[in-house]
């Protein structure tokens, strides 16, 4: 294949990954109970990215905020967040799941 089809494959994967993660994971749930807790006093939202750059493809976690210029800033939570902000997160993620589950008959759990 040439590799200008490669790279569209690429792009397609990630754009098919992006809304099976947001599907999965229900990010604007998470977004709203994490809100709420308000962690944090400068990122506020919380957003899934697939990262290819290794070898390995994996699932990063991003909190997101707007500096001066209204340019959105990443952080990896792991690397800033004191470990409380930290379990904050991954209660909103846990939570988000937990409401969204069903049982086998589709019905919520």
């Amino acid at each position: 294949m040439p590799r200008k089809e490669l790279n569209n494959e690429k792009e397609n994967l990630k754009t098919y990954l992006k809304g099976n993660i947001e599907a999965y994971f229900y990010t604007p749930l998470i977004n709203t109970i994490y809100k709420k807790i308000d962690p944090h006093p400068d990122y506020k939202e919380i957003e899934f990215e697939c990262d290819f750059a290794e070898n390995k493809p994996r699932l990063q976690i991003y909190t997101t905020s707007l500096d001066e210029s209204g340019n959105i800033l990443k952080s990896v939570p792991s690397l800033y967040f004191s470990t409380a902000q930290v379990n904050i997160l991954s209660l909103s993620i846990f939570l988000a799941r937990a409401l969204k589950t069903k049982d086998d008959q589709g019905l919520p759990g």
